[in-house]
């Protein structure tokens, strides 16, 4: 089972042909000068009009994998019109109504109440969850300095630590802005100093080698065309939906509904652990079973991993019969052995090389995450909410669900994994 490398945000790369050198003088005041001058364009544009070429490569020893695509934006802040027009997914705004168009969700679009502000945060609280972070992958740097209060930040994850500016040696009037993400991923940002607009961008962050092998995915943005405060060809706004059916909801988009397997048996699973061990769902005693698909390639999975140590710590502090299980998909071993060393994961890890689990279990997105209690699955959730609020009403409603499900067992129980 394949699972796109344009879906996720683990990442490293620099554009070819640049050269950078830290210029002499500009210090953290100038870096955080043009970063505001930068903001202050896009957010001051009453329209804006633009196109973007993205390229994600995946490097893994010797194999190597590439995707790219092109996207375009075009956005009239008086009358709240926009569309962000991608190939895997659609979406717009004609002041009154948000219209979401996903490539495979053919016949059904999503389309609910626009809000009443054109910003980033108003847009996340639209949608529903899992969406949220979904439209958000890949991380559009353009996109973002257009609706976000703080770019910089939002392209983080969290306000930026250093910020660094250098400047171009081969091109007079690049500057270079450069800054660390939660995810130790590192930002390059190239802007022209007279217009103050994006002309490329990059996100890199290595991935630990597999085996002493290089490994790595690197994300590459180059901003071809982009015009501000010009009028905008009304075709240029519109979205057609005339062969499509709106829907209100998640699960009527996706024709799917609530996971088939919910209230069935768990299907039968045995894999190795990452020490070699072999594991059966079959024998497991727990009361309750998690099993939580991933990757390390994968952002979302990068932010929901933590999540997941941390209610394993506290099932274990309040002695809970419940096996957490992170099952990765089809990475080698060593990879995410490094991998795990690296982010000071203790969560028993799965590793499902071939797919056959991920297939058993319907996992088309990650993470996915699947509660087994009797034999039985209670409960699937896909992709991680979408703001810091949100996730910690998700730990809480889990830790809940949890306490139900083994009636708050508070004596040691046995964990066959812990």
């Amino acid at each position: 089972m394949r699972q796109p490398i344009i879906s996720c945000v683990a990442l490293l790369g620099l554009l070819a042909g640049t050269l950078a050198v830290r210029a002499d003088g500009p210090g953290p005041d100038q870096a955080a000068a043009l970063a505001e001058a930068v903001a202050r364009t896009y957010h001051q544009a009453k329209t804006y009009q633009g196109k973007a070429v993205f390229k994600a490569i995946q490097r893994n020893g010797r194999i190597t994998r590439t995707e790219s695509f092109d996207y375009r934006i075009a956005l009239d802040r008086a009358s709240g019109q926009f569309l962000l027009d991608r190939p895997d997914f659609q979406f717009a705004s004609d002041g009154k109504k948000l219209r979401l168009v996903v490539a495979s969700f053919p016949g059904r679009h999503l389309e609910l109440k626009a809000p009443a502000k054109l910003d980033a945060k108003s847009l996340q609280l639209a949608l529903p969850g899992p969406l949220r972070s979904a439209l958000d992958q890949p991380a559009m740097p353009d996109w973002t300095f257009l609706l976000a209060d703080d770019p910089i930040a939002a392209l983080a994850g969290a306000p930026a630590t250093k910020l660094e500016l250098t400047r171009d040696a081969q091109h007079p009037g690049i500057s270079v802005l450069s800054f660390v993400d939660a995810h130790g991923g590192t930002w390059s940002l190239r802007v022209n100093t007279h217009t103050h607009l994006l002309t490329a961008a990059t996100l890199e962050m290595p991935v630990p080698p597999a085996s002493g092998e290089t490994a790595a995915v690197s994300l590459t943005y180059v901003f071809p065309t982009t015009t501000l405060d010009q009028p905008i060809n009304p075709k240029d706004l519109a979205l057609d939906v005339s062969q499509s059916q709106a829907v209100s909801s998640l699960a009527a988009l996706s024709g799917q509904g609530e996971s088939p397997l919910l209230g069935k048996d768990a299907p039968p699973l045995t894999l190795e652990t990452l020490e070699g061990k072999p594991y059966k769902l079959q024998d497991d005693k727990s009361k309750v079973i998690i099993l939580d698909f991933w990757a390390t390639w994968c952002g979302p999975c990068r932010v929901s991993l933590p999540k997941l140590q941390e209610i394993r710590d506290w099932v274990l502090q309040k002695k809970l019969p419940v096996s957490i299980y992170a099952v990765n998909l089809q990475e080698d071993p060593a990879q995410v052995k490094a991998f795990v060393a690296q982010s000071k994961l203790t969560i028993p890890v799965l590793l499902d090389t071939a797919g056959k689990a991920g297939e058993a279990y319907g996992v088309s997105t990650i993470p996915h995450t699947v509660f087994i209690s009797q034999g039985k699955v209670v409960r699937v959730d896909d992709g991680i909410p979408g703001n810091a609020q949100a996730m910690q009403e998700h730990q809480k409603e889990i830790k809940e669900l949890l306490v139900k499900l083994t009636g708050q067992a508070e004596t040691p129980a046995p964990h066959p994994n812990n």
